[in-house]
């Protein structure tokens, strides 16, 4: 408002001048559509952070997913390094022994250690006889004249969450010359 109480708007010139009906209608549209205008996009702007929201929750409960499922088979491989290096050592342990002790080793069970041979190992499966998660295996093979050739299997079965899991190795083995 200038100094005599009319609405007024700032002309070129910087000073206070009559307003004129037109101006002030349009001036008076253009907020209002512009006001129209901000509230459209105040809601697509919500309804783009909720779909920016949803994919961003997708994209983190898949990224959360594999890191479980890399965690369990990282795991599982661990637990069956650590079954294929008792098969090992329990097969290295039978070639010492002369081959008239080895059909005594069948149904032997064996333990299976943690890590470095410490700590737990790998649990054996509920009902298991010998609470041995190991078990020798020692059959027959062939029989040349008065010689025996055995096959020998060190199998390990083990406890891993509602299942088991299984590994094996298996050698043969008979008189050295």
């Amino acid at each position: 408002m200038g100094c005599t109480g009319r609405k007024s708007w700032r002309g070129a010139r910087g000073r206070d001048e009559p307003a004129r009906a037109g101006s002030v209608r349009k001036d008076l549209d253009r907020t209002r559509a512009a006001a129209h205008a901000r509230g459209r996009e105040a809601g697509s702007s919500l309804v783009e952070v909720m779909v920016a929201l949803a994919a961003s929750a997708v994209v983190i409960g898949a990224l959360l997913s594999g890191v479980v499922a890399l965690n369990a088979q990282r795991k599982l491989r661990e637990e069956r390094i650590l079954a294929q290096i008792a098969c090992r050592n329990v097969l290295e342990e039978l070639r010492r022994t002369s081959i008239e002790d080895l059909p005594a080793a069948d149904g032997r069970g064996f333990a299976v250690p943690g890590i470095g041979g410490t700590g737990s190992g790998l649990a054996c499966v509920p009902g298991d006889p010998d609470g041995l998660p190991g078990e020798v295996r020692v059959v027959p093979e062939r029989v040349w004249g008065g010689e025996v050739l055995y096959r020998v299997t060190a199998v390990v079965e083990w406890r891993r969450g509602r299942g088991s899991a299984r590994a094996q190795l298996t050698t043969l083995m008979g008189r050295r010359r």
